[in-house]
């Protein structure tokens, strides 16, 4: 039986990260074909096509890159041949690039990133099963449909609801209330769930800027005017709780938006949605009134996501909501 064919697209991140004996710590040296040469049985799986877009620590991902990836992405997926995709990218900020592939990439083939929470230096590292668990899952029957996902530690999860929750333990990720799209065992594929069928939004040429503005005890005006300074397209706002923020903050939120300016509000609770239940100045009421928009349970990097993808489609105050609304 012919073995399907499998492009890989590199990024970086710990799981190509090696020891730095000059300036200490580890980073990013591996290129794709040693990632794959440390793989035992990789090749019986499928074969591999593999190209680098970076090698980079995910902290220094941008939204420039994202835009890079995807079109790499696309461009590997439009080959025939293609059977999916892996990516493989750092875990600081795999919620983000995993939510943004999931919102442009049309295809139905498979698109997994994957990494490792443990350094090629390691002497366990995970990189390796993390990997080969991911070109089993694209080549399983029933992988294409389903949006972007991520696969680590045996497990798989959509970009939607993947949260990073542990700085160190190899089981790091969590899919909260909504759960799991499946789990890899055995080097066989279970699925928890079934494919997605929510609409993408096109590969936008550019990304605008969108600002976060995080809500502390004590916090003022500051954040969010220099958000308008520096001419920022859009706000989130990481609200307490519900989604509710210190009064004057709440202040500023409502000069910004009689400015014009979109307003999203988010929370620093893991798991919940946000929705206005409380009054006062900065309760939840009270931004719904001035126009914020909840974001549901949406974690407020993903929330920039989708506004600044949105906005980069020109939707104003209603098209923004209805965006909002469909992928709550």
């Amino acid at each position: 039986m012919a073995r399907p064919l499998i492009a890989v697209v590199t990024t970086g991140g710990t799981i190509a990260q090696t020891a730095d004996p000059a300036g200490g710590g580890t980073v990013p040296t591996l290129d794709g074909a040693a990632l794959l040469a440390a793989v035992p049985g990789l090749a019986d799986v499928a074969a591999l096509r593999v190209e680098a877009l970076c090698n980079i620590d995910s902290k220094d991902m941008t939204p420039a890159l994202w835009l890079a990836l995807a079109a790499r992405v696309e461009a590997a997926l439009a080959d025939p041949a293609v059977a999916g995709c892996i990516v493989t990218h750092g875990t600081d900020t795999m919620e983000e690039t995993a939510f943004f592939l999931d919102l442009v990439v049309a295809s139905d083939k498979p698109v997994v990133l994957t990494g490792a929470m443990r350094s090629a230096a390691d002497p366990f590292p995970d990189g390796p099963r993390n990997l080969l668990d991911a070109a089993i899952q694209v080549a399983s029957p029933g992988a294409g449909g389903r949006g972007v996902t991520v696969t680590l530690n045996g497990r798989i999860h959509p970009a939607r609801s993947l949260r990073k929750t542990s700085t160190h333990n190899l089981d790091a990720f969590s899919s909260g209330a909504r759960g799991l799209a499946g789990s890899i065992d055995g080097g066989a594929v279970t699925w928890y769930q079934a494919p997605d069928s929510r609409p993408r939004l096109p590969r936008p040429a550019a990304l605008p800027p969108v600002a976060i503005a995080v809500a502390y005890p004590g916090a003022d005006a500051g954040q969010v005017t220099d958000a308008l300074r520096r001419a920022a397209a859009g706000l989130v706002v990481v609200g307490y709780g519900s989604g509710n923020v210190p009064a004057p903050m709440f202040e500023a939120l409502a000069a910004a938006r009689r400015a014009g300016l979109p307003v999203v509000v988010t929370t620093r609770v893991v798991e919940g949605r946000v929705a206005p239940v409380y009054g006062g100045p900065g309760g939840g009421v009270s931004l719904a009134r001035i126009g914020a928009l909840f974001a549901g349970d949406l974690a407020p990097g993903k929330a920039r996501v989708l506004l600044m993808l949105g906005l980069a489609h020109g939707l104003d105050d209603r098209g923004l909501a209805d965006l909002f609304a469909s992928w709550l």
